[in-house]
């Protein structure tokens, strides 16, 4: 069945995807060994899904969204063709394919030679460099989605009005807290903030936010002082554009 998560307890898998720095879409058609893969990735921080073929990838893509899609063998490196679909949400996925294969295009490659253990390392260290080099690409993202936003609360508009101005009342604060630790040089601090105003952000509908939020996750998660900077400026900057949408929201 596409999409399928590992069969985890319910309040394991979602606090899996509470921790969780990229959603992960792991294409592998021997299921004791999706199994065992996913089980890994998942304990090292990324939220994952499977498949077993490249079909059934494009499907679960068209429902929703990744960053990461991993061909695991050269049974699944079929999942190339899935770039062909078109992007969803002004992204496209990064397909990391795990094994020396020379056709396997722009793709990013982790070698063979890495145990399985270690892919989740390997995989959350090739796409935060693979990130920072297309950081431009984040301002294709959608700053704000103000229809699923207003779906999501069941245009109940007494209740969006409660969480915009809760927003409005933390955000200031957050960023605040954020570049006192990165200025103090505690990443693993700031990298904890910037993973929880990622979950915010994605709870408004800020694509734009949500990813900006994770690349400073990231990058402070992994020690990257300059990185981590970095990515807050563009989180800054992309929380000040979302304010304005916010506001032109609730006076439409």
């Amino acid at each position: 069945m596409f999409g399928a998560f590992l069969a985890l307890p319910s309040r394991k898998r979602e606090k899996l995807r509470e921790m969780a720095f990229l959603r992960l879409l792991l294409v592998e058609n021997d299921p004791d060994r999706a199994a065992r893969i996913a089980a890994l990735l998942s304990s090292g921080n990324l939220d994952v899904a499977t498949v077993a073929t490249g079909e059934e990838a494009r499907s679960a893509l068209a429902t929703r969204q990744f960053d990461v899609v991993l061909a695991s063998t050269a049974k699944s490196v079929e999942s190339l063709l899935l770039f062909e679909s078109p992007e969803k949400n002004g992204a496209v996925p990064a397909l990391v394919v795990w094994g020396d294969r020379p056709d396997a295009r722009d793709a990013l490659t982790v070698p063979a030679t890495v145990p399985e253990r270690e892919l989740a390392v390997e995989i959350l260290r090739l796409y935060r460099e693979s990130a920072s080099r297309r950081e431009g690409s984040s301002d294709a993202l959608p700053v704000f989605d103000p229809v699923e936003f207003r779906s999501q609360m069941g245009e109940d508009e007494p209740l969006i009005r409660e969480i915009v101005g809760l927003f409005f009342e933390d955000s200031v604060s957050q960023l605040q807290d954020i570049r006192a630790t990165l200025d103090g040089g505690d990443c693993q601090t700031a990298s904890r903030l910037a993973h929880s105003l990622k979950g915010a952000l994605g709870s408004l509908r800020s694509e734009r936010g949500r990813h900006c939020a994770g690349l400073l996750e990231m990058a402070a998660a992994a020690g990257d002082v300059p990185g981590s900077k970095s990515a807050f400026a563009a989180l800054e900057k992309t929380m000040d554009a979302l304010a304005l949408e916010l506001r032109a929201m609730l006076a439409a």
